[in-house]
């Protein structure tokens, strides 16, 4: 193949990726993740394939106490050891690393300075243990999200941060939100405030996991959310309100933040942050590298040819 036939190939491939991107997977938002090819609901947890989302969708789990941290973890005014463990890993797809989940810092003003998330005390922890978050943003326009979490959002749901900047300069870190929690307690399939330059609380319990949720904002869109209970999918031994797992599914229109509209690609993991209203849990979600289309490379291509051509 010459030089001309082997460039206008590569050119209908990056063509064809980058029209992928913009056609990328929808999601029905209704709390059931299989269309995300994970399978919490009725899978086997122990299991790496259960958790495990379709190609391209990035994702952390952080399910019960850190294995590393079991021998070391303990409930308040106890020495009771982790009243469970489960997976911790990381990545894209199928591709993931296993991680040692960070600890409250030792420096945190928290009675739970240096203790292992879920903090809380003894078997009630997993009352507010978030199990999970996984992260779509190829399609051009939604942004998708779901949270697989152990606590009852309408008591205990923090608000959604999202970084689109990148950067704290602008006196923010999450510049804009979505607000998840809603004391009305309707949490099927309905819409959500989302807001810019959001006013945040803090974390009761553990305020290094802040920001919880939205206490004023500027409304420039809504996203549709739903809550799902999906009942007991551990049958550990934990109290009673502990039990039950939840899911919060959503979408967020790219529209909604006007020339702030980050493209597909741009929010990577690392960009959320979601954590309970006491913080005793929370996904540190670093950011995990993701396939770009490579639209530079695709231009160098284009300028190449012409230069060729004149």
């Amino acid at each position: 193949m010459n030089t001309k036939k082997l460039i206008g190939t590569s050119m209908i491939a990056l063509l064809v990726v980058a029209m992928g991107a913009g056609m990328a997977a929808a999601y029905t938002i209704d709390g059931d993740l299989s269309d995300w090819g994970v399978n919490v609901d009725g899978g086997n947890w122990a299991l790496d394939a259960t958790w495990e989302p379709n190609a391209g969708v990035q994702f952390q789990v952080e399910d019960n106490v850190d294995p590393d941290s079991a021998s070391e973890w303990h409930g308040v005014g106890t020495t009771t050891l982790a009243y469970a463990t489960g997976k911790h890993i990381a990545g894209t797809g199928s591709s993931h690393v296993i991680y040692d989940e960070a600890r409250v810092p030792p420096s945190s003003t928290s009675i739970y300075k240096g203790w292992a998330y879920p903090v809380g005390g003894d078997n009630t922890a997993e009352k507010y243990d978030q199990e999970a978050m996984y992260v779509d943003d190829t399609n051009s326009t939604y942004l998708y999200f779901a949270i697989v979490l152990s606590c009852n959002a309408k008591d205990y749901a923090g608000d959604l941060g999202l970084d689109i900047t990148g950067t704290t300069s602008d006196g923010y870190a999450y510049e804009y939100g979505v607000a998840i929690w809603d004391n009305a307690g309707t949490y099927t399939a309905s819409s959500r405030t989302i807001y810019s330059m959001p006013t945040w609380s803090t974390c009761t319990y553990v305020p290094e996991s802040s920001p919880a949720r939205i206490t004023a904002g500027n409304p420039v869109g809504t996203a549709t959310v739903a809550y799902k209970n999906i009942g007991d999918q551990e049958s550990l031994s934990v109290a009673t309100a502990a039990k039950d797992t939840y899911i919060i599914e959503g979408k967020i229109p790219r529209s909604a933040f006007g020339i702030d509209a980050p493209a597909p690609g741009d929010m990577p993991l690392g960009k959320w942050h979601y954590t309970v209203v006491c913080g005793n849990d929370q996904i540190p979600i670093p950011e995990f590298g993701v396939l770009a289309v490579p639209i530079i490379a695709l231009m160098g291509l284009v300028f190449f040819m012409r230069r060729r051509k004149s």
